[in-house]
């Protein structure tokens, strides 16, 4: 955890890992990393910063990651000639613990989407799952998850 110039909490680690987790033979959505985001732990007006490094099969073959949070599907990328994925995003409660808002769909990191952005409304006053997915077009391709941290920003 790390502090502000006035003493007060301002990042804290849920998990991070860099350990590999790769996806192969397989169309199906396979899960690389299921962590608990615990209820009350972003407040009402806190974020949850998510950072996810793949590496994958560089072809036209479709390789769709997606991030999601309690009932909502935060990010999905659908990636195609590419080597890899370098994903920094954020949610954040919008001063009520079951209002969320976050990066348009598709929208890798920071720039510009065609998308909205996304809203949500659960309930994250009660713990909720978070998870990072990865699903090939092609079992023969690869999708391995290098690295992934998810911090909660403003803890309360």
């Amino acid at each position: 955890m790390t502090a502000n110039i006035y003493g007060h909490d301002t990042v804290k680690i849920v998990e991070q890992s860099a350990v590999p987790v790769v996806v192969t033979n397989t169309t199906a959505e396979i899960t690389q990393a299921n962590l608990v985001i615990p209820g009350n732990s972003i407040g009402t007006d806190g974020a949850i910063r998510i950072h996810v490094l793949m590496s994958h099969t560089n072809n036209a073959n479709n390789k769709t990651i997606k991030v999601k949070f309690g009932s909502a599907i935060l990010n999905t990328i659908v990636d195609t000639t590419s080597a890899g994925l370098n994903l920094e995003m954020y949610t954040a409660n919008r001063g009520t613990a079951n209002s969320l808002v976050s990066q348009p769909v598709g929208a890798n990191s920071f720039g510009v989407s065609a998308s909205a952005v996304v809203t949500a409304a659960f309930d994250t006053s009660k713990d909720q799952p978070l998870l990072i997915t990865c699903q090939l077009a092609v079992a023969t391709d690869t999708c391995q998850l290098e690295r992934f941290s998810v911090e909660i920003l403003k803890p309360n």
